[in-house]
């Protein structure tokens, strides 16, 4: 009774009760109430059906979409730490070539154009380069830049010769001479595809001061030497003849001879250091002869 008092209350839908689902509604025509029951078992077999289906490509879904996950994660962490550890590279490589004293630049094989200069670069471009003052070395060709000869540069894309030079003299925009090392190569990929050509120039204008007075103080000790040792070697001779002189007209007194024995030995002595001194400095000037002669090995 409770039942029927509860479907007619509702008039449409589904009631459950001992163990049976009741499902009821009007039909409009006969003004009756259409009342189905069945047992849950059955009601929901269907629903079961479907889970037990679903379950397992379900799970398998789940369980594939967690390791995809997972690797996603890993890849995406890898990218981000490669991206990070070639971001650290280049602005390492750029810090340094920024600051090299060696002008670097690279010329694109094709637009003749400097895809990336240095600063010091940059500057021997406008003191010895004859670039004009305010012009961006970005977008200038290299036959622009008088380095070295734009038939040179082209040589050197074609046939992939390096091309060098040293201690080469320019004129600055004072007017002053810069000595520079200039080193041309061209670049090749892994696919042997030309890149361009990359220019090493190096000044050298400190160094080349600092040999060149270097050579001149080699020069004056050599001259010193000399003059010092001609000078010094002058006043012995005569002292070692009036030994001579000396030890064959003086009475036969044995103290007198140790005496003058031991002057020509010293005076002797001394005269052999000054000759080697002059060998030093006809060596040093290419104008010593040497007389080669065999002698006995257990004498010398």
């Amino acid at each position: 009774a409770k039942l029927i008092s509860d479907i007619q209350k509702e008039q449409r839908g589904h009631l459950s009760q001992g163990g049976n689902i009741y499902s009821f509604d009007p039909l409009e025509s006969a003004q009756w109430l259409a009342i189905i029951h069945q047992p849950e078992e059955v009601a929901y077999a269907p629903v079961h059906d479907l889970l037990r289906k679903i379950t397992v490509p379900a799970g398998w879904l789940i369980a594939g979409t967690l390791v995809a996950a997972i690797l996603a994660g890993r890849f995406y962490r890898r990218q981000a730490e490669a991206t990070r550890r070639i971001e650290r590279e280049v602005s390492f490589n750029e810090k340094i070539l920024a600051n090299m004293p060696i002008g670097i630049a690279l010329v694109d094989a094709e637009t003749r154009r400097f895809l990336h200069v240095n600063d010091a670069f940059a500057q021997m471009a406008l003191q010895i380069g004859q670039l004009p003052s305010g012009t961006d070395i970005e977008v200038v060709t290299y036959d622009q830049v008088k380095i070295v000869s734009p038939s040179i540069v082209d040589h050197v894309l074609t046939t992939g010769t390096p091309y060098q030079l040293i201690e080469e003299p320019f004129r600055d925009r004072t007017g002053a001479t810069r000595f520079c090392n200039v080193n041309l190569l061209r670049l090749i990929d892994s696919h042997q595809n030309i890149q361009g050509v990359l220019y090493l120039v190096e000044e050298k204008t400190r160094d080349m001061t600092l040999r060149n007075e270097l050579l001149s103080a080699n020069a004056a000790k050599d001259q010193f030497l000399a003059l010092l040792s001609h000078e010094l070697r002058n006043p012995l001779s005569p002292v070692i003849a009036m030994v001579a002189a000396l030890e064959t007209h003086v009475a036969d007194s044995d103290e007198v001879r140790h005496a003058l024995d031991v002057i020509r030995r010293n005076v002797e002595l001394e005269a052999r250091l000054i000759d080697d001194l002059l060998d030093i400095t006809r060596i040093a000037k290419g104008k010593l002869q040497l007389s080669l002669e065999p002698v006995s090995v257990h004498s010398v």
